[in-house]
C-alpha cells in the first residue's frame, strides 16, 4: 500500500472517529416537509415525554425506525399514532414563540446520546447519583426519569411546571433544571445548540399547529470535518492520477 493510500485511509478513519457519535447515532434525519407519527413509551408518567417518533408515508405507514423525543410546550397537544407534518425545523416554537436555550439543548443532547447513565452523569454536577437516567426500554424507572426530564425541559423553555409529589422525580428534575441554568449562564454557550432543534409540527390537512418536539441533527462542526477529509482525499487521488 502506497504512502498516499495510507494517508487517505488514516484521514477517513480520523473523520469517522470524530463524527460517528454525532452522525451515525440516528437511522434517519428529519427535515421540513417530512411526515411523522409520535408513539407512546411504556410506563410513561403523566403528561409529556419521553415519546418515540418515526417517519411515515402519506398513508401513515411507518418507513423508518423510531427515535426518541420530548415536547417543548406545556400548552399545546398532540395525539399518538396520528400523522403530522414537520412545517419547519428551527430554534423557536411556532405557536407559543418560545426559544430553545443552550441549557435545554445540552441536556437533551446528552440524553439523546446516551450519556446520562452511570459515571457519565458527572457532567451534570454534584447530584450525579440522583441524575442517572434509566435507558432500559420497559423499566418502570424509565417512565419516572422521563417525567423528571420532561419537567426540566419545560422549565428550561420558560414554563413553571408543578414538579409533583414524587420526591425522587422532583429531585431529578431539580438537578437537571440547575444544570440547564448553569449552562445558560456559562461560557460554554454555542450558537449551534449542540445540533439540537425544534420540530414545528402541524396537521398536514388543516395546517393547525401541534405540540412541538425536540430532535437532534448532525452538528455543522462534525459535517465540516467530513467535508474537509473527503475533499482532501479527493485532491490526493486526483494528484496521483495526473502524475
Amino acid at each position: 500500500m502506497s504512502y498516499r493510500t495510507l494517508l487517505v485511509v488514516a484521514l477517513v478513519a480520523f473523520a469517522t472517529c470524530l463524527t460517528s457519535a454525532k452522525v451515525a447515532e440516528a437511522s434517519f434525519i428529519v427535515k421540513a416537509g417530512d411526515l411523522i407519527r409520535l408513539y407512546d413509551t411504556p410506563n410513561r408518567v403523566s403528561n409529556g415525554g419521553e415519546f418515540g417518533y418515526g417517519l411515515v408515508n402519506s398513508a401513515g405507514t411507518p418507513i423508518s425506525s423510531q427515535l426518541r423525543t420530548f415536547c417543548c410546550e406545556m400548552d399545546e397537544f398532540m395525539n399518538f399514532n396520528t400523522t403530522y407534518k414537520i412545517a419547519s425545523i428551527g430554534t423557536v416554537t411556532k405557536d407559543t414563540n418560545r426559544s430553545l436555550t443552550v441549557g435545554v439543548a445540552s441536556l437533551y443532547r446528552q440524553w439523546h446520546d446516551g450519556l446520562m447513565s452511570g459515571a457519565n452523569t458527572v457532567t451534570l454536577g454534584s447530584g450525579a447519583n440522583s441524575a442517572v437516567y434509566t435507558y432500559n426500554t420497559n423499566a418502570v424507572q424509565r417512565g419516572k426519569d422521563g417525567r423528571a426530564l420532561q419537567l426540566a425541559i419545560w422549565k428550561g423553555m420558560g414554563y413553571n411546571p408543578n414538579l409533583g409529589s414524587d420526591a425522587a422525580i422532583s429531585a431529578k428534575a431539580n438537578t437537571w433544571i440547575s444544570y440547564i441554568s448553569s449552562m445558560n449562564s456559562s461560557s460554554n454557550s454555542t450558537s449551534d445548540f449542540f445540533g439540537v432543534r425544534i420540530m414545528n409540527l402541524v396537521n398536514p390537512t388543516t395546517g393547525a399547529k401541534i405540540q412541538d418536539q425536540l430532535t437532534a441533527v448532525p452538528e455543522p462542526g462534525s459535517l465540516g470535518v467530513v467535508f474537509c477529509v473527503v475533499a482532501g482525499a479527493g485532491a490526493l487521488a486526483r494528484r496521483k492520477r495526473t502524475r
